[in-house]
């Protein structure tokens, strides 16, 4: 027969006991993110960034998704995104896509059709609270649904037969609008994407709480990078989904080139992670 002494059985119930908080300390805080870390793009309510425009970059279908922070009161709309531009309803100089932080500090998302007619939604939240915040914007032609997340959280949609004006040569702009100089954004801004499709409501999830994207049709991404990172070798196909889930973020590049319109007290950074 065997016997074991009381010691035997309290370190037991301790290892258990401290399993236990570790499974529930990790499955806790893998569900949270806290803060963007690294660097990332700042603006001074002057300045912002331009992709030059090119043949892909007119999609009927549609998301965007951005890290913003910013504790400014807007007198004036600050754009986050913005694709063809907005305050002209000439055809051509229509917003193709775009989201920003209105006024009273909530957030609209949307585009304007050829004739200029406005089909955009709001967040019944402000976000000026200079904290950390991942919005992403979708819009699906093919089930006329316009949709907006907010960390990880659908808080806004609205259905739609109308689709954007994708006719414009503008810019992808961030931190301003396309069309002209003004409502630029003040505060922060990072690890901005645009794929050509809608991403599903697990999608945003997961690139909200673990940073793993589905890179297939992914055009354009921004990490505001001071380190120059080379693309994988040998490139992943673009529909294996699998293999795009475990590249790491950083490794990604953008279609299209990122002007420096005007760079003056534009700070480039990376986001080597998010997670503080």
């Amino acid at each position: 027969m065997i016997y074991f002494s009381n010691n035997f059985f309290s370190n037991i119930r301790n290892i258990i006991i401290f399993s236990l908080f570790c499974v529930a300390f990790i499955g806790l805080f893998s569900t949270l993110a806290f803060a963007q870390v690294g660097e990332f793009l700042t603006l001074d309510g002057l300045t912002y960034k331009d992709v030059k425009d090119s043949n892909n970059l007119h999609p009927t279908t549609f998301t965007l998704a951005a890290w913003f922070k910013t504790n400014t009161d807007f007198t004036t709309p600050g754009h986050i995104i913005d694709k063809g531009g907005y305050g002209s309803e000439i055809t051509g100089k229509n917003l193709n896509f775009g989201v920003w932080i209105r006024t009273d500090e909530t957030l609209k998302f949307g585009f304007e059709t050829s004739t200029g007619i406005d089909e955009m939604i709001t967040s019944p939240n402000k976000y000026n609270d200079n904290l950390w915040h991942y919005v992403v914007g979708v819009f699906d032609d093919s089930t006329d649904s316009l949709k907006l997340y907010v960390d990880g959280n659908l808080i806004s949609q609205k259905t739609t037969q109308n689709i954007p004006d994708t006719s414009g040569i503008q810019p992808v702009r961030i931190g301003a609008n396309s069309l002209t100089q003004s409502n630029f954004f003040k505060g922060s801004v990072d690890e901005v994407r645009i794929w050509d499709r809608a991403l599903s409501s697990q999608e945003v999830k997961d690139g909200f709480e673990q940073g793993i994207f589905n890179l297939n049709r992914q055009i354009v991404y921004l990490s505001f990078s001071s380190i120059s990172t080379p693309p994988p070798s040998p490139p992943p196909p673009s529909d294996d989904e699998s293999l795009c889930k475990k590249l790491n973020v950083v490794t990604t590049t953008a279609t299209g080139y990122e002007a420096t319109n005007p760079p003056s007290k534009a700070v480039d950074g990376n986001l080597d992670t998010r997670w503080s």
